[in-house]
């Protein structure tokens, strides 16, 4: 923190830490890239761009899926209006872990949903905004964290989202948007590198091809970083905390319905 050389700092410590390191790194007048999640809940979330925003450095979630090409061709076919009226959106992601794993650990923020839950939960926020009507169901391993939620979620325009986090089994980890015209289908894992298909209502089909690197795809979110500090810029387009905050939201919302509670909140 006190290296002059030093112009960014990546929050990438265990989740319970990243209030209190993101907050101080801000102190110290460095821009600050933090690990999803941003905070424990939206309220820590809040308090680290708040201090951002005081502080006037650059400060985002490190929610690198985001930056990746597809999002980018994704977040224009939306915008253009291309599958008509939404109306529902999909998403699910699962996972084994090895006994030991920080995820199965409940003094460290454990459970399917930090880890795996915010990116079913972000797809549905960025596709159909903030939900108006939260349900969820969870169930705990023997550990006491949580190791399933199926969620559902309704918008204020009528967009339902129907999602699963777990880390009790693998899934296919696909994500779908459907609309009155047409249904984009990514394939999986869908919040990494890959593709996805195009399927108008009329029977056109249009597939978008993006190699599957997996996690080299870091790469995007680093640029976009620098790009964004380069440039004066304190927050991403992105991603913009308020984004990551309103994710947040949702998500604490779904784990009242659960009583999934973490240690430090």
């Amino acid at each position: 923190m006190a290296d002059p050389a030093v112009d960014v700092i990546y929050v990438a410590t265990p989740h319970p830490a990243h209030l209190e390191h993101a907050l101080l790194a801000i102190a110290a007048g460095k821009h600050v890239l933090v690990e999803k999640p941003l905070g424990l809940n939206a309220t820590q979330a809040a308090t680290v761009a708040e201090a951002a925003r005081a502080a006037g450095v650059f400060c985002a979630e490190a929610m690198w899926t985001l930056h990746l090409p597809k999002f980018d061709v994704i977040r224009q076919l939306l915008a253009d209006g291309a599958l008509g009226e939404l109306r529902t959106v999909a998403a699910e992601i699962g996972e084994w872990f090895d006994p030991g794993h920080r995820i199965l650990d409940p003094a460290l923020a454990g459970g399917c949903m930090l880890d795996l839950g915010t990116y079913p939960v972000m797809f549905s926020t960025w596709v159909a905004g903030e939900p108006d009507q939260v349900e969820a169901v969870g169930q705990r391993d023997a550990g006491g964290v949580m190791a399933s939620t199926a969620m559902a979620l309704r918008s204020a325009d009528g967009v339902t989202s129907t999602l699963l986090a777990t880390l009790a089994a693998a899934v296919p980890t696909t994500a779908s948007i459907g609309g009155s015209a047409g249904l984009l289908t990514l394939d999986g894992p869908f919040y990494q590198p890959g593709g996805f298909t195009l399927s108008l209502r009329g029977g056109a089909e249009l597939s978008f091809l993006e190699e599957p690197i997996g996690h080299q795809g870091l790469h995007y979110q680093a640029s976009h970083a620098a790009h964004c500090i380069g440039h004066g810029q304190t927050e991403s387009r992105h991603r913009p905390l308020a984004d990551t905050i309103a994710t947040l939201a949702t998500m604490d919302r779904i784990r009242r319905c659960t009583s999934d509670s973490f240690a430090g909140e």
